[in-house]
């Protein structure tokens, strides 16, 4: 019995200090943002960290327990054989996991979770992010550690089993008092609340706290979150919160005409385009001369947002005008989704051809289960390109996909709704042109992606406005989200998710013009139905932009938190602590309860979908 108890202490010790080196392994692949902490804060980061590491030991020790209770009445061979390989599948699992995680939060910004688990579905999209040179380190770093791993567990660990040991069926009634016993590291202690991801929460620094999540817990909590269609965020009574968000949408009224009525309508998708790289916009300039030229004599929305961080969320901001959701992908839900309005069936309807032109793979992130939709005539994807145009990792470059969009366009009959979303401005960048900017980083690389991104649009908007079509089209350049690169932006920050709109073409009767109500991705519906006379009947989180009655603000949502921003108030907030408000400014005071009660219904909608 005595060695039985020492194996189930040393394992539980094993994975711990595995979680640890976990944990040093993601802050020194991080050392951009890990940099920014002392060596105090580093230590913080593992001893705050050691809630859920501990939690998710347990979790990892329940079935050895379990085993080693019923496995004591048969010959110990049977016993280490079982012990042996359940260690090596998840050993593989946990390493596996902390390997994206510190890779994929160079990008998105936060801890794995079930979002980037949904790209498995299609591995190419997966690490299309990633270069040859990194996938090779990070496959040479998971070999490393999974067989160093397995060296330590047979010689320090599995070594206790190789003790002579008797069977024995006292052995199976102490598994059941260890087993009882631990509910409470399972629970994160004797509280009446359980243990959370906002328990490991210590420091104003995001990173830092990021930092101390246990990928393997988060991981496992969201995929067993995921399987349930309901949500539970509950900030105060639903009367309350039913009274609170009204103050965001009051009765509209007569909205001003900017664009001639029943005009065409082409609606470009932007990869990852933010403001921060559009210098007519405030960002920095040389990276998008075409858009820069572009927003001299546009109409612009200088307060755009983003309502999420990832592609899939912003096409149902965009065409459902449905926000984000913290830590859940609404696509994902078909059964859901699918009650969503559509943008392009009231066109539809009234007569336009529609269409939707992606050079990647629909299905990607669920694409094809929103897109496939009676209100469209044509979905354009990889496929439909000749095989050498699929050149880059996540598909066809953004030069053929404009190409093939505008040579299109000028055969099909009017009125049309035609979109498209580019793809070449996401990481890993690989362009099919030489660079303009240096490629030894993130930053340089990021700049040559939107660069030729630019340039293709560029080429786009100037081969349009030869074409017959142009004087009564309405063309509208948005992203379905912002980027942290250049910059190394965190995740939760305005900037990362002020994101451009801007409204071009023949069609547009006030040029060079700017408008600065504050507004975001959901809002595109509600104000362009509104210009063509059509119905806007069950966009509940959409508001009229060109409507002087409509609020000025915008809400944007990312992995556990949101932002809420206004003419007069400045509020991000981390819902994993209560009462957590990461960075206010002006009357945010006043807006803190309303805020919370735009997520709380949005909540509510989602499970009532």
């Amino acid at each position: 019995m005595k060695t039985r108890i020492l194996f189930i202490l040393k394992y539980f010790v094993f994975w711990l200090l595995l979680f640890v080196l976990q944990k040093f392994l993601f802050m020194a692949f991080n050392w951009a943002e890990s940099s920014q902490l002392n060596a105090g804060e580093w230590l913080s980061v593992i001893w705050h960290g050691l809630r859920l590491d501990m939690s998710a030991a347990t979790y990892l020790l329940l079935i050895p327990i379990v085993g080693l209770s019923l496995l004591s009445f048969f010959e110990i061979r049977f016993t280490k054989a079982f012990l042996r390989i359940y260690n090596y599948i998840f050993l593989f699992i946990v390493l596996y996991l902390g390997i994206v995680d510190m890779e994929l939060y160079s990008y998105w910004g936060f801890k794995l979770d079930i979002t980037p688990l949904v790209y498995l579905k299609t591995p190419g999209e997966a690490v299309a992010s990633l270069n040859l040179t990194e996938i090779a380190f990070l496959f040479i770093l998971l070999l490393a550690l999974y067989f160093g791993g397995i060296i330590l567990f047979r010689k320090y660990v599995l070594s206790e089993i190789n003790k002579p040991t008797e069977k024995s069926k006292l052995f199976g009634l102490v598994g059941v008092f260890i087993l009882a016993f631990s509910i409470i590291p399972l629970r994160g202690g004797i509280g009446i609340a359980p243990i959370n991801l906002g328990s490991v929460y210590f420091h104003n620094n995001r990173f830092a706290n990021q930092s101390a999540v246990n990928v393997f817990w988060n991981a496992g909590y969201s995929w067993v979150e995921k399987e349930s269609k309901s949500l539970s965020i509950k900030f105060m009574e639903d009367e309350k919160a039913t009274e609170l968000f009204k103050i965001f949408y009051p009765q509209e009224s007569a909205h001003k005409q900017v664009i001639k009525k029943d005009a065409n309508v082409i609606l470009i998708i932007l990869e990852s385009f933010s403001n921060k790289i559009i210098g007519e916009l405030g960002g920095e300039k040389s990276i998008t001369p075409c858009i820069d030229s572009m927003c001299k004599d546009a109409l612009i929305f200088r307060n755009f947002y983003a309502s999420g961080d990832r592609s899939e969320k912003g096409m149902l901001s965009i065409f459902s005008g449905y926000p984000s959701i913290p830590t859940i992908s609404v696509i994902n839900y078909p059964s859901k989704s699918q009650n969503l309005p559509f943008l392009f069936e009231p066109y539809h309807e009234k007569g336009y051809y529609t269409a939707f032109y992606y050079g990647g793979d629909l299905n990607f992130a669920n694409f094809r289960s929103y897109f496939t939709h009676p209100g469209m005539d044509q979905l354009v994807t990889m496929n439909d390109f000749p095989s050498e145009q699929n050149m880059q990792k996540w598909g066809v470059p953004d030069e053929f996909l404009f190409d093939k969009m505008s040579t299109d366009i000028d055969t099909i009959k009017q009125p049309f709704f035609v979109s498209c979303f580019s793809l070449s401005s996401h990481e890993p960048y690989d362009m099919p042109f030489d660079p303009v900017f240096e490629t030894n980083n993130n930053d340089g690389k990021s700049k040559n992606g939107f660069y030729y991104t630019d340039k293709c649009l560029g080429e786009f908007i100037d081969r349009a406005k030869s074409s017959d079509w142009w004087d009564n089209t309405l063309i509208v350049i948005i992203a379905d989200h912002g980027s942290r690169f250049p910059g190394n932006t965190p995740n939760h920050l305005p900037v990362k998710f002020n994101i451009p709109m801007i409204w071009t073409g023949g069609a547009v009767n006030t040029p060079d013009s700017t408008v600065y109500t504050y507004c975001s991705q959901t809002d595109i519906p509600q104000t362009l139905l509104n210009q063509f006379d059509l119905p806007s009947n069950g966009y509940k989180f959409s508001k009229d932009i060109l409507n002087e009655a409509s609020n000025s603000f915008a809400m944007y949502f990312f992995n556990n938190g949101y932002g809420y921003l206004s003419d007069s108030v400045k509020l991000i907030y981390d819902i994993n602590i209560s009462d957590y408000i990461m960075i206010e400014g002006g009357k945010a005071e006043e807006m803190k309860d309303p805020s919370k009660a735009y997520l709380q219904q949005l909540s509510k909608d989602f499970n009532n979908l």
